[in-house]
């Protein structure tokens, strides 16, 4: 696949760099011009030369803005990567010493005991008239609720 990939990269270059000789070589490109800026007329030079000038002024500006973002985008990943550095030494600082604990007093942490309460004594429920009073109670209101 990768092979493919290049062999049409270097087809479609070929091709493009093909259309643009011919296209530059034909005889009205030949001819020479002055540009004129401002007040200042240039030497006369073929027209090819300020298409091919054009190029190369593009070229090289798009070059000194990948440059610019590179070395913006490095500073700023360095700049991080240092960040993180800190952050990992103070995570491992902190984990090493426990919150309440500084580094001049190392003694061990005090280990509570928990101990379970001594069981209460509940009474037990006893079975009444009540209790069945109830019960009856709650069966009679559901029914009246459901019909």
């Amino acid at each position: 696949m990768k092979v493919l990939k290049w062999v049409l990269f270097f087809l479609i270059a070929f091709t493009i760099s093909f259309i643009l000789l011919r296209t530059f070589s034909q005889d009205i490109f030949k001819h020479k011009a002055s540009a004129i800026i401002i007040r200042y007329t240039a030497p006369a030079i073929p027209i090819y030369w300020y298409v091919a000038g054009s190029f190369i002024i593009g070229f090289l500006i798009g070059l000194a803005a990948v440059i610019n973002n590179f070395i913006t985008s490095t500073t700023g990943s360095f700049k991080k990567s240092k960040r993180i550095k800190e952050l990992e030494k103070e995570v491992d600082f902190l984990s090493d010493h426990p919150a309440g604990i500084t580094s001049q007093d190392e003694s061990p942490p005090i280990e509570e005991s928990v101990e379970e309460p001594p069981p209460e004594h509940l009474p037990e429920e006893e079975e009444s008239e009540d209790a069945d009073e109830k019960k009856s109670l709650n069966d009679k209101d559901i029914d009246s609720f459901i019909g």
